[in-house]
């Protein structure tokens, strides 16, 4: 059976500060009540020198256009310092980042950012064995957790950032988000901690209907990043009970220009297979995961795509999806569902069985594959039977974390939307896990950020889903996800069911 992640934490009585063990500081630059504060909370500062946490401000390419100077900043931690080995080893822990602003006005910009325990990110009851076979010498080191925050909350435009001032904070415990918490938190002498450029060139999904896009301009490209949060009067009843459920976070395979769509689904089926091709069970496919391009090539006017390497699952399924330019790591268009869809269908029809998997989605049509939408009658990629069934008009959390906790594999695709309400550009990414906290619910995903010919930008991320954010008119629910209170919206999900052979005689 699948293992889970499922964390119920019970809670210390909140009386002005929470009352909980000591905890060591790291903190060269302190106020006289800071080794206090940080003790009820049993919070660690966590130091510039430290190397715990990289802040990073976002540079964005699109095909649509570029944001350079965003105010979009990123806070990339390493789950496997050993600074986190006290929490991560046991039921986790928590970040937190209190953001000073050049006004001297404080931002609580990163609530409870998740560290989950390093045995539930990393083995999943899969054999060390079956891990090696399957990723070869593409597995990846721990993978850092990642997640965006306004980098100059209360201004509205771009503009360069080279240093910031902040508290940053690791805990066995989440903060309560608190009015009474906040005062306190507030009043911690910040510190300097530097901000690189990081370039997020993570598109390729054209959507349902190959993108139909209105080419923003300026800052019109994005819209807000995720706001700070407002600490409410007490904490709220969820708080005592955090859920959480999570997979094995890899494979993570670094992407070609584009090529999220296929690579995702690759993931996908990488992760189903070091899960369930392990005795007493087969769940047999040819193929590894590492990257790999399907290669567009011509002889005369016949133009084909090919895998490059053979090997490679990614190749294999790329070159199925048929994306136009693709020459290269560094050049290729994205895919639309009618593309990436029938892309894992044939591949999994032609080195697999029909019965070995179902798909489930959510979002789309009512049916996607033989004899349904995307079923293009091509007798160069034939389908086998194979479908997915869609189980609800629109994404939803409940509906992905009963994937994971049915032992599913779980891709996600998602759009990108300026502040007027025109789709920018997508995303595909691998849903590894999901948690319920505090009254809101998240999504911890995993893909490459940085795609073309280098090793950079393999990353999980977490993401707050609620709909609560309708692109072009905030505030105004329009039945679907949004990702951190932005304008990014979740378009589409699938789960991918491997059902192995049983060994035993």
């Amino acid at each position: 059976m699948l293992r889970t992640a499922i964390t119920a934490t019970t809670f210390l009585t909140f009386a002005g500060l929470l009352t909980v063990g000591l905890a060591r500081t790291d903190a060269t630059h302190q106020g006289p009540d800071d080794a206090r504060v940080l003790a009820a909370f049993g919070a660690r500062r966590v130091s510039p020198g430290a190397s715990m946490v990289a802040f990073r401000q976002t540079q964005f390419a699109f095909e649509a256009g570029r944001s350079l100077d965003s105010d979009w900043g990123q806070i990339s931690l390493d789950t496997e310092h050993v600074g986190l080995r006290p929490f991560s080893r046991a039921s986790g822990g928590y970040l937190n980042v209190i953001l000073h602003a050049a006004d001297g006005s404080a931002h609580w910009a990163v609530e409870n950012l998740r560290v989950a325990p390093a045995g539930h990110r990393r083995s999943d009851h899969v054999p060390p064995a079956r891990r090696r076979l399957e990723l070869g010498s593409t597995q990846s080191a721990a993978l850092p957790m990642t997640t965006h925050f306004d980098l100059r909350p209360g201004i509205e435009g771009a503009g360069r950032v080279d240093a910031l001032q902040a508290v940053v904070l690791v805990s066995a415990r989440p903060l309560p988000a608190a009015a009474r918490s906040w005062d306190a938190l507030a009043a911690l002498v910040p510190e300097t901690f530097a901000v690189t450029p990081s370039l997020l060139d993570a598109e390729g999904d054209l959507g349902e209907d190959g993108d139909p896009r209105v080419p923003p301009t300026g800052l019109l490209l994005l819209g807000p990043p995720p706001q700070p949060i407002v600490p409410v009067p007490e904490p709220p009843s969820g708080f005592a009970a955090p859920f959480e459920i999570t997979q094995y976070d890899q494979p993570n395979l670094h992407s070609a220009l584009n090529q999220c769509m296929p690579l995702a689904l690759a993931n996908v089926l990488g992760y189903l297979r070091i899960r369930y091709n392990a005795p007493p069970l087969s769940w047999a496919l040819p193929h590894q995961s590492s990257p790999g391009l399907g290669q567009l090539s011509s002889i005369g006017d016949v133009v084909f795509w090919q895998p490059v390497p053979a090997i490679s699952r990614a190749a294999q399924i790329d070159a199925r999806t048929r994306r136009a330019g693709a020459i290269d790591f560094d050049s290729g268009s994205g895919s639309d569902r009618c593309q990436y869809l029938p892309a894992v269908f044939s591949y999994v029809a032609a080195y697999g069985t029909p019965d070995q998997i179902v798909f489930r989605h959510q979002g789309g049509s009512a049916t996607y594959g033989e004899d349904a939408t995307c079923d293009a009658d091509d007798p160069l990629l034939p389908l086998g039977g194979i479908t997915s069934t869609r189980e609800g008009a629109q994404p939803t959390w409940t509906w992905v974390r009963d994937q994971l906790q049915a032992g599913r594999a779980v891709f996600m695709s998602f759009g990108r939307y300026d502040q007027l309400g025109a789709r920018t550009g997508g995303h595909a990414v691998r849903i590894w896990g999901v948690r319920r906290f505090n009254g809101r619910d998240y999504f911890y995903t995993l893909d490459d950020s940085d795609q073309g010919s280098n090793n950079l930008g393999l990353r999980t991320e977490q993401w707050e889903v609620a709909d609560n954010n309708q692109p072009g008119l905030a505030g105004a629910p329009n039945g679907r996800l949004e990702m951190g209170g932005t304008n990014w919206e979740v378009e589409f999900v699938m789960s991918a069911e491997a059902r192995p052979t049983l060994l035993v005689q």
